[in-house]
């Protein structure tokens, strides 16, 4: 949920609205003992992840799969009912993410900022194009509905922003490939918008200079492997500009800038990101979260 959170607003209500659901249904279907910790922390890592072969499910079938797993992760956390603490606090919760999901957050209104200084003359399109990675479904379709709305009153709008998703089939994905290296002179695709099944695999470099991560992966090896679609031999521009936010009154986004400055320091001595490395980091980031009193030890750990 914490990822969810770290990601957007969209991606979390959705997580906490299935997770709110399956704590309530705890008072029915009352189980007699609290299950070990060990089956906790496998529910929740049974969730789908972008090297899964789920990830490559339709849309709408990934939101139910996805659904499915954060219900067995409840069942294993609350296997007795919750406290009434703990259901006010779910309300609370809840009521603020409702309020919020649908609004621009800072990192879109900054994205849009950037689409209209970078890419826009009034109305008609510069040549510069662009991709943003996250992580979760619902927060890509988030974003697309927020820049769609932004952009809807510029040239050709309908035809500025591509997806690419795993379950984007094999001749599509070629197609946007196509059009995202074509010359912008003669193909109108300038935003490109991903989830992390094209982090690996596509070179997208030849007209492309500029990416965003908007939500950073907990695992630096994403963050590398994002970054190499347009860090590459054959990139043509002198300069490389991967992007990330960071909000400066969220203490976590210490951490997650800690991951990204960890990533460019390790490919600039070795080469590329240790596997050691990267499975201590990624660990002790998934073991508990992000927690507040831990926030110093994990920024140190992770430099």
């Amino acid at each position: 949920m914490q990822q969810r959170l770290l990601s957007s607003i969209e991606a979390f209500a959705r997580t906490l609205r299935v997770h709110r659901r399956n704590v309530a249904k705890q008072h029915v279907n009352r189980a007699p003992s609290k299950p070990p910790v060990a089956n906790i922390f496998q529910s929740f890592a049974a969730m789908v992840d972008a090297d899964d072969d789920r990830a490559t499910l339709l849309p709408e079938d990934l939101t139910r799969e996805e659904d499915s797993q954060v219900e067995a992760a409840t069942a294993a956390a609350f296997s007795a009912p919750a406290k009434p603490a703990i259901e006010r606090l779910l309300e609370q919760m809840t009521d603020i993410a409702e309020t919020a999901r649908g609004n621009p957050d800072a990192r879109v209104r900054k994205r849009i900022e950037w689409i209209r200084e970078k890419m826009l003359y009034g109305k008609n399109w510069t040549y510069t194009r662009v991709i943003v990675f996250t992580e979760f479904e619902a927060t890509l379709t988030y974003l697309r509905d927020q820049i769609e709305s932004a952009i809807s009153a510029t040239d050709r709008s309908e035809a500025r922003i591509a997806i690419y998703r795993g379950s984007t089939p094999e001749a599509d994905r070629e197609e946007i490939k196509r059009a995202f290296n074509t010359d912008p002179a003669r193909h109108p695709l300038p935003i490109l918008l991903c989830i992390d099944a094209a982090r690996e695999g596509i070179n997208l470099q030849t007209h492309c200079a500029d990416l965003f991560h908007f939500d950073v992966p907990w695992n630096p090896r994403r963050v590398e492997q994002r970054n190499g679609r347009i860090d590459r031999k054959q990139q043509p521009s002198p300069e490389v500009r991967c992007h990330y936010f960071v909000y400066k009154q969220r203490p976590k986004d210490r951490i997650l800038k800690a991951i990204v400055r960890k990533t460019e320091t390790i490919k600039r001595e070795l080469g590329s990101l240790a596997a050691v490395i990267e499975g201590r980091l990624t660990k002790t980031l998934a073991r508990g979260g992000i927690r507040r009193e831990d926030i110093d030890d994990l920024e140190s750990n992770s430099c």
